[in-house]
């Protein structure tokens, strides 16, 4: 019987081709991954990393980097259901940050010089939506941003654009009057091209 740990080991691969299956035997313990102190001063500190690649000269495989998939079975009731949590906590009061704080970070990327032909869209972020009956009490909403907490730090803004992006986004010059609309914001609704307006000046 392994008491928790297994001493020595560097590596864990299934040796069938079969799923290799990792489990609790309490409901409420967890699997943990590197939840311990890193002591490295420079360098990134990963607490996990799952890079599956593609490496057949051709097919219609799919790669998914991760899947997640909570439920509550069937005729079960429960509080709530969340697919993912995170969060970027700062513990203590003190130790300045240099640079940023993020929750999560994005990134759609290609090697430099890349020519692939890509016969889809390429999306950030896709919300797929699927509930066929029931009541919602609340609201049922794509993003919603809770107001920051009492005593916490309020925001700037509700997004950021850096720079202009020609059509996309942009601001004309400052020669125009400030009550009249300068900034645009490009949204596509059904696949048509509309701008939402912005000024340079806080509406009353």
């Amino acid at each position: 019987m392994l008491a928790g740990r297994i001493a020595g080991l560097d590596g864990l691969e299934a040796k069938t081709d079969a799923h290799l299956d990792v489990k609790t035997k309490g409901d409420t313990k967890v699997i943990k991954l590197n939840s311990r102190n890193y002591a490295a001063t420079s360098g990134d500190n990963i607490g996990f990393q799952v890079k599956p690649a593609g490496n057949a000269a051709s097919g219609t495989a799919t790669i998914i980097g991760g899947q997640i998939s909570p439920r509550f079975l069937d005729g079960k009731l429960g509080a709530n259901l969340i697919g993912l949590h995170v969060d970027a906590y700062l513990k203590g009061t003190t130790g300045d940050i240099s640079a940023d704080v993020r929750a999560l970070n994005l990134e759609l990327v290609a090697d430099e010089g890349g020519a692939r032909a890509i016969g889809g869209d390429v999306t950030g972020i896709r919300i797929r939506s699927y509930l066929p009956a029931g009541t919602i009490t609340g609201k049922k909403q794509a993003i919603k941003i809770e107001v920051p907490e009492s005593g916490g730090k309020a925001y700037d803004a509700v997004l950021a654009l850096t720079s202009t992006h020609g059509a996309v986004w942009d601001v004309k010059g400052s020669d125009y009057s400030p009550s009249q609309p300068r900034a645009k914001i490009k949204v596509l609704v059904n696949g048509t091209a509309y701008w939402l307006v912005g000024y340079a000046v806080e509406p009353t």
